[in-house]
């Protein structure tokens, strides 16, 4: 049976130069194990900043998991549903190239590999190891998003809190993106792909691999939140991510502050569309996010993190005189984890 399904890059969603190819992959150091089970928290007296400090020249590695399941149900004269789910693995190295006074850094960021793997309720499956990339038309096409990303690197320009000033040296992977395109395009279509990949795809794994932190003072119980626009479907999401500083406590030699996340959605919009004499009814999409973050004192950077966020979208279809209506339920689930390999 002929595949169907694709691999796509999973990064937005969140509570939240090219080397050479003899190059050997590079072995995953051992991770950090943070022991929650038989810890004692430390109470600082003072409170503490949350910023990325990072040394000049200095290098990091984290690996990031993304898990995505999208089903959706048709609820017609009788119930037909389906899936799709796919699970990610990126490496990635991170290299401080510039830091200046203010604490703003400029990153070179590579991923080094990628593994995944993806199947869907017909039974449908698709892996891809980039160490061992395929040979089959069909499957390279399939995994053309994951061959575009690997091995070439980006830079981006992020604040002491982790904010993304600026992405930029993205022109290898335009190259990559437009080779086998059916025409040529022109210079000004090339600087709109340049913007949608740096916007949609660099950015959002900057924001994956830094997370967004507070410039306030905290301490335990310290509260604040972060705003951001999203839109799905018909609607625009204002999403509000709450964080909590739950404790601060020592694994090993290292101390960390344990933060837990929690999201909420605001969706606004017309919730009626019309199209080909076909109306279709929205209701207004359900959302529910949670995520734990470790934060280290000492290296002053996010070494773990954990993200869980549902969303749910249903509409009524009919067709405009009609009185028979059908509903289409889908719902989206992300999980996104990163961990710094040491």
């Amino acid at each position: 049976m002929k595949r169907i399904i694709y691999f796509v890059l999973i990064l937005v969603i969140s509570i939240l130069a090219c080397k050479e190819k003899s190059e050997k992959p590079v072995a995953e150091k051992e991770v950090l194990v943070i022991d929650t089970t038989n810890i004692k928290p430390i109470k600082l007296d003072e409170s503490f900043f949350l910023v990325y400090d990072l040394p000049n020249n200095s290098v990091l590695r984290y690996k990031l998991i993304t898990y995505n399941k999208n089903s959706q149900t048709f609820y017609l004269d009788s119930t037909i549903s389906g899936w799709v789910e796919q699970n990610v693995e990126y490496i990635f190295k991170v290299s401080v190239k510039d830091k200046e006074q203010n604490g703003n850094m400029t990153l070179d960021i590579l991923c080094e590999q990628i593994k995944a793997e993806a199947k869907s309720s017909t039974g449908e499956t698709l892996t891809f190891n980039s160490q061992k990339p395929p040979t089959d038309s069909l499957e390279k096409l399939q995994t053309k998003n994951f061959e575009i990303l690997v091995n070439t690197d980006f830079s981006a320009r992020i604040s002491p809190q982790g904010e993304v000033l600026d992405v930029f040296k993205s022109e290898n992977f335009i190259e990559k993106l437009i080779q086998e395109a059916p025409r040529k395009p022109s210079e000004e279509e090339k600087i709109a792909i340049k913007n949608d990949f740096e916007q949609g795809v660099l950015k959002p794994i900057v924001q994956q691999l830094f997370k967004s932190l507070t410039e306030k003072k905290v301490n335990v119980d310290s509260l604040w939140t972060i705003t951001y626009p999203t839109q799905l479907s018909v609607f625009d999401i204002e999403n509000t991510a709450t964080y909590k500083i739950d404790k601060v406590f020592e694994s090993g030699k290292t101390k960390l502050v344990e933060i837990t996340g929690t999201l909420t959605i605001k969706p606004s919009g017309k919730t009626e569309h019309t199209e080909n004499n076909v109306v279709y009814k929205f209701s207004k999409p359900k959302a529910k996010g949670v995520g734990k973050y470790y934060y280290d004192l000492n290296k002053k950077l996010i070494r773990k993190a954990e993200s869980d966020v549902t969303f749910e979208l249903a509409v009524n279809i009919s067709q405009k005189g009609q009185t028979k209506t059908y509903k289409r339920v889908d719902v989206i689930q992300t999980n996104n984890s990163l961990i710094l390999l040491d």
